[in-house]
């Protein structure tokens, strides 16, 4: 299995602001951290985890995420599927908005009161639809130094 560094960055989109010089609002989170209960932050990022190994066990990139509803429940999740389906757009942050909206049981509405876990920072295109779909936070496990896309342009 492999591993992602023992604290999460947390990422708000509405701060994305591709055409300015301001830095992102991102803040590391380590383990004394004021904000919410640090155990929540592992318990969602494990199953993410879980998800990018079944990624990785699939010969895709080991990218997972949950979306978790009000801090409590997590509604879906996605796995990097881009070999699977020769689809270069099929990254687990998509795939898992896309299987939560096909449930006819949310609108895109939903995705207000959502929080992400996921694995690896999101790239420039997850993180422009993140933003399109009003996500608050965002916590990722390690950065992508190539494609990153929560730090400006």
């Amino acid at each position: 299995m492999f591993y992602c560094k023992p604290f999460y960055y947390h990422y708000i989109p509405d701060t994305l602001n591709m055409n300015s010089d301001t830095s992102q609002t991102i803040t590391r989170i380590a383990d004394d951290s004021e904000m919410i209960d640090e155990t929540i932050h592992h318990k969602f990022m494990r199953q993410a985890l879980i998800i990018a190994q079944e990624a990785y066990d699939s010969q895709e990139v080991p990218v997972g995420c949950v979306f978790v509803l009000d801090g409590e429940t997590i509604i879906g999740s996605g796995r990097n599927r881009t070999n699977e389906t020769c689809n270069g757009t099929r990254h687990a942050e998509l795939e898992a908005v896309d299987s939560i909206l096909s449930t006819n049981k949310y609108t895109s509405y939903i995705f207000r009161r959502c929080t992400l876990y996921v694995t690896v920072e999101p790239c420039v295109m997850c993180a422009y639809a993140l933003r399109q779909l009003e996500i608050k936070h965002v916590y990722y496990g390690c950065a992508n130094e190539r494609f990153g896309g929560t730090v400006p342009i």
